[in-house]
């Protein structure tokens, strides 16, 4: 998935695109949106070792990072329409 991911980066960034919603890159990847907290949490960590890498950055601005609103009681939501930058 992080290869994927990495390769759709580089294809909008010569589109002179420098941000975009997480949804948009991985529709560019060919990966569908994850749907259960399992392919949330993989697909965080993809994005967390591409940010690691200096590919990518967290632009979500949710109070979890990476697109996850947590509530006072732990539980946490995710949406695919937060933005990353590369």
């Amino acid at each position: 998935m992080k290869e994927e991911i990495r390769t759709a980066v580089e294809a909008l960034k010569k589109q002179d695109l420098d941000e975009m919603t997480v949804g948009v890159v991985l529709e560019n990847a060919g990966i569908k949106i994850p749907q259960g907290e399992v392919e949330v949490k993989a697909l965080i960590a993809c994005l967390e070792e591409l940010e690691s890498e200096g590919v990518i950055s967290d632009c979500s601005g949710s109070n979890g990072g990476w697109g996850r609103t947590v509530g006072a009681d732990g539980s946490w939501s995710f949406s695919a329409g937060f933005k990353v930058a590369f």
